[in-house]
């Protein structure tokens, strides 16, 4: 045990992981990873990685949970990279309407939000973290105002979620992702048209953020990658 005490924190902390098992979110592994670390944080020498490791992706799915989750990174300075607004049970009410994803006490260190069942969600506040690479909307209702600008966002997943046309002409365009690569739409039903070209018109975006991407997927049909690119799962993380 004394040996083990005399590891340096990274090493430590690479243990943990290991441990735990890859960050893959939104996934039925996402709650067993959890269960691990939640006893590895059990054992003094691991706790300190261990509940760094937990905050790191985290899922939120009531006030309270928001509340303790906020005040681990304000006042513990736990670095929350990954956050799961889960509204399934209509338990995360907000403050205005539309709903205002409260994030701006994790705007040093998200690096993906996704929001799950929100009925009137304004992605404005998602604007202002500016390390923010990825973004899954699930069953959402969404509203953006002209002008709003997603610097850094890489990915964007929309699944069973809807916009206005204005939004949606908004938010799928150049300006607004201007380093969007992989787009992810998933619909339902068979309205949907089936050919690339179809897909795109449909979707409405601008011809330069068509250019842009690297890969497009609607519904279960994944339009060609272009050259040198490669097809991954989870989410990419910091090497520690």
């Amino acid at each position: 045990m004394a040996a083990f005490a005399s590891l340096p924190p990274e090493l430590v902390t690479r243990i943990v992981q290991l441990a735990a098992g890859p960050v893959v979110p939104l996934s039925r592994g996402d709650s067993d990873r959890c269960d691990i670390l939640s006893r590895l944080s059990l054992v003094r020498l691991l706790r300190h990685a261990a509940q760094n490791e937990l905050a790191y992706a985290v899922r939120v799915g009531s006030t309270e949970q928001l509340d303790a989750v906020r005040d681990k990174a304000m006042v513990g300075g736990a670095a929350v990279r990954i956050l799961i607004l889960d509204n399934r049970r209509e338990v995360l009410p907000g403050e205005t309407d539309p709903y205002e994803p409260p994030v701006a006490a994790f705007q040093a260190t998200l690096r993906m939000v996704a929001l799950i069942y929100f009925d009137h969600v304004d992605l404005a506040p998602l604007a202002a973290l500016p390390e923010l690479e990825e973004l899954v909307l699930e069953g959402c209702t969404v509203v953006l105002s002209q002008g709003v600008v997603f610097p850094r966002l890489a990915r964007l997943t929309l699944r069973y979620s809807t916009a206005e046309e204005r939004t949606r002409e908004a938010m799928l365009s150049a300006t607004c992702l201007p380093c969007l690569r992989h787009l992810r739409a998933i619909h339902g039903g068979s309205s949907a048209p089936d050919d690339d070209a179809e897909r795109w018109r449909y979707l409405r975006p601008d011809a330069d953020f068509v250019a842009q991407l690297v890969s497009f997927e609607h519904n279960d049909s994944q339009g060609p990658l272009r050259d040198g690119a490669t097809r991954d799962g989870g989410h990419n993380r910091e090497k520690t």
